[in-house]
């Protein structure tokens, strides 16, 4: 996973007060994630360490590294979110004002049904989101009593056959409840997106329609471009 990746998915900075602090709390995950990154590099030429320590020490970054961009990821849908609603309350206050000055209703409107229905959907994908981020927890937690016990069985000369099964099915598990993570993610934010053109069409320039396809395109590429050493689990973001 390459820091790279990272910038594609970084909020643009507005003038509001809550892109500011999607802007601060998104900078110091990035932040972490690059200090972790520096660690990685230095990994190869720490001579203190053999190989097998090497590859643990980055695995460990890596799924550090993992589970930073999932929160950075993770707040950036939780902050559109609330922008939209708070859009869609403004919304109302307004069509209420319009309605009571001109009984034609005309110069304003609540949330349209589209936009409602995107909302929600958007709702229910970041739940979903949470219960699978549990899951694997739960997993690569459980995966890590076992590697333990595995290696602790192994030195009393013990067969470790059943818990190395086991262990493979838990990290399985694990990668694939992360990989349903990041497609309901996707879906949330995909959901959100169209709620904000359902309710503010004139918004939806050429430029705002570019955004989300260049950054997925950014985030492709550097997905392809990053070697094994640069995701402990097979996902691309």
């Amino acid at each position: 996973m390459k820091i790279d990746g990272v910038n594609a998915m970084m909020p643009q900075s507005g003038g509001t007060g809550l892109n500011q602090a999607m802007d601060s709390v998104s900078k110091n995950l990035q932040q972490q994630m690059e200090r972790l990154q520096k660690q990685m590099q230095e990994l190869s030429s720490n001579q203190e360490m053999d190989i097998e320590e090497k590859m643990k020490k980055r695995q460990e970054l890596q799924k550090q590294i993992s589970s930073l961009n999932q929160q950075l990821r993770q707040h950036q849908i939780d902050l559109r979110r609330q922008k939209q609603q708070e859009k869609t309350a403004s919304s109302q206050q307004s069509s209420r004002k319009s309605t009571r000055e001109d009984s034609s209703g005309q110069h304003g409107r609540g949330m349209s049904q589209e936009g409602m229905k995107a909302l929600v959907s958007a709702d229910n994908a970041i739940e979903q989101s949470r219960v699978q981020g549990s899951v694997a927890k739960q997993m690569e937690g459980r995966a890590n009593i076992l590697k333990a016990e595995i290696k602790q069985d192994a030195a009393r000369g013990a067969d470790t056959q059943k818990k190395e099964e086991e262990l493979a099915d838990a990290e399985q598990t694990a990668a694939n409840a992360v990989s349903a993570q990041v497609n309901t993610l996707e879906e949330a934010n995909s959901s959100l997106e169209e709620a904000s053109k359902a309710e503010n069409p004139e918004e939806a320039s050429p430029g705002d329609t570019e955004k989300p396809d260049t950054a997925k395109a950014e985030d492709s590429r550097s997905a392809e471009h990053a070697g094994p050493q640069d995701a402990s689990i097979d996902v691309r973001i």
